[in-house]
């Protein structure tokens, strides 16, 4: 393998002789961001998520689930700031807008979806997300939520 510079060449060597050694990116060590590819769980309608603070909340939402920009020419009927965040290309997005300061937290129950509920709660958790206890309906549908930077809470349902 070919590195741009020695310095590439020796971090790559200890990271491989020493997967635990403390090199981070933002609190996740280097080595697990490759690790994780595709999430366990997917988007299967676009939903939008108030924030108090675009950036911030758009910084932890692409740390923490592994969302990138969708690159999107489209206008936000309410003209508040947003972004939308998608997993891969051609995905579902997750609209994150900015709330109007003073505003209250919309009542919205936005929802992911997966295969498996066990292994998509330990991935967010790995990821340093608040993860709620598993729980079940009255229906029979088993689900966990998970809270955002902001409070905003966001079921992980077994694929429908």
């Amino acid at each position: 393998m070919k590195f741009a510079s020695s310095r590439a060449r020796n971090t790559a060597t200890k990271m491989a002789a020493f997967p635990d050694v403390g090199i981070h990116l933002r609190g996740t060590p280097v080595g697990a961001l490759a690790m994780w590819g595709k999430p366990p769980w997917f988007i299967s309608d676009n939903f939008g998520v108030a924030v108090r603070n675009l950036s911030r909340g758009r910084d932890w939402y692409k740390e923490k689930l592994g969302l990138h920009e969708a690159k999107t020419n489209r206008e936000e009927d309410s003209g508040l700031p947003f972004v939308d965040l998608q997993i891969s290309k051609g995905d579902s997005c997750i609209t994150l807008v900015e709330a109007e300061p003073g505003s209250s937290a919309a009542d919205t129950r936005p929802m992911l979806f997966t295969k498996n509920l066990e292994k998509a709660r330990q991935w967010f958790s790995d990821r340093g997300v608040a993860v709620g206890p598993m729980q079940g309906d009255s229906g029979g549908n088993q689900f966990f939520q998970f809270t955002d930077l902001d409070g905003n809470n966001i079921e992980v349902c077994v694929e429908p």
